[in-house]
């Protein structure tokens, strides 16, 4: 009997401790919302003294944005430590990020997997996650893809947005199992509907592909719609593609040339392209050849093949900017690096015909025969006018060249 009234009487004053504490808490975080920081540092600190590890994760916050007491990382860090040690989950995620990103003290991958672990244990998703990241890619050490998936799993059932996404993407990739694209869909959904932009873009490739869901561009279009409008260029691309041919949607080319310029802007080459020739052909938008140059220009600097044939153009008519033979040749020398056609062909044709350059049969030869062997019937004719003016030495060289070209262009 006497054992009995011990152990409650040990439980009634546990509870009263705690009920003091939340009481404790809930004036102090009152204080706080009516801007009495420094009110709320000295209640915070009382209660932290004394043990409350919610109070000491809420003052090493404070000592971290400098609320009520003098801004100290060192300090946010000793309280942060105090909860953590205590078992308060959210103190010991913030340790395992200090230590993840090397903020506020040495980047330690150990240290910052012993905390997560920690917070992970209690059930907090998003320390599941990084917990499942560090696994997937722990520096120095080979990756656990195993555990990893089973962390990130836990954080994704927990309804962790980044973890549904990157589940997703594991299902795939095949890291989970190999093309069970129904399970990808099914996590990009669920990720899609918490408003993740990328997994709306994922969604949306998939059911305009076709892939592991049944066909249906109208919602592809709906789901671009929700990913274009948070930002993402690939969702703004893949949108203006679907207006511009009236796929799933109305065909809107004024609406669908807007969408190709918020994605340009954001540096997606193919949006570059289609904005500029909109610019230079002003059927959909007014004709202004400066904005057509200045997109092709961008699209050409970023390697992408038919705006470096379109530069090239300009550049061997003056047409836009000054005429430049040389400049011409070496960008047609890009995309016929490529094995753009289009590029090789005219490459070609400046060799034989001492434009930008010496006339030179063999580099000729050698273009016309890269350009005829993709099927270009043109360059198949002028390959054979070329041999007609050409050594057997030189041809032989021309052959050669074309040969090395394919062997390291694979």
């Amino acid at each position: 009997m006497t054992k009995y009234f011990v152990q409650l009487l040990l439980c009634l004053v546990f509870s009263s401790l705690q009920l003091n504490s939340w009481a404790g808490m809930k004036e102090v975080k009152e204080a706080y919302q009516q801007g009495k920081f420094s009110s709320a540092a000295a209640q915070g600190r009382a209660l932290s003294i004394s043990g409350d590890r919610e109070a000491q994760y809420f003052l090493a916050e404070l000592y971290e944005s400098g609320h009520g007491v003098v801004q100290d990382f060192k300090e946010a860090m000793a309280w942060y430590s105090k909860a953590a040690e205590n078992g308060y989950a959210d103190a010991q995620f913030k340790i395992a990020s200090r230590y993840a990103h090397g903020q506020g003290v040495a980047s330690d991958p150990k240290m910052a997997m012993h905390w997560f672990r920690k917070a992970a244990l209690q059930g907090q998703a998003e320390a599941q996650f990084e917990l499942g990241r560090l696994y997937a890619q722990m520096p120095g050490l080979p990756p656990d893809e195993n555990t990893a998936v089973m962390w990130i799993r836990k954080a994704a059932e927990r309804g962790h947005t980044e973890a549904r996404l990157d589940l997703g993407k594991m299902y795939l990739d095949g890291r989970i199992e190999k093309n069970n694209y129904n399970l990808a869909n099914l996590w990009f959904r669920k990720a899609a509907e918490s408003g993740s932009a990328n997994a709306q873009l994922l969604l949306a490739m998939a059911l305009e592909s076709g892939t592991g869901i049944a066909q249906n561009l109208p919602l592809a279009a709906s789901w671009y719609l929700k990913s274009a409008t948070q930002g993402n260029a690939k969702a703004q691309l893949s949108l203006a593609k679907l207006m511009s041919e009236g796929r799933g949607v109305k065909k809107e080319e004024f609406q669908s040339a807007a969408w190709f310029l918020k994605a340009a802007e954001q540096g997606e080459v193919e949006a570059q392209f289609s904005i500029a020739g909109m610019y230079e052909k002003g059927d959909v938008i007014s004709l202004d050849f400066n904005q057509a140059i200045n997109w092709y220009r961008k699209a050409a600097l970023q390697e992408h093949a038919p705006s470096l044939c379109k530069m090239a153009a300009f550049y061997v008519r003056g047409r836009g900017v000054a005429q430049d033979r040389p400049v011409a040749m070496s960008l047609y020398r890009k995309a016929a690096d490529q094995k753009n056609v289009e590029a090789q062909y005219n490459l070609a044709w400046m060799y034989a015909n001492g434009y930008g350059a010496s006339v030179d049969l063999v580099q000729a030869h050698m273009w016309f025969n890269l350009a005829a062997t993709s099927g270009d019937k043109e360059a198949l004719k002028n390959r054979k006018v070329a041999e007609e003016m050409m050594s057997q030495a030189q041809l032989e060289a021309a052959q050669s060249m074309a040969r090395e070209w394919l062997n390291t262009h694979q």
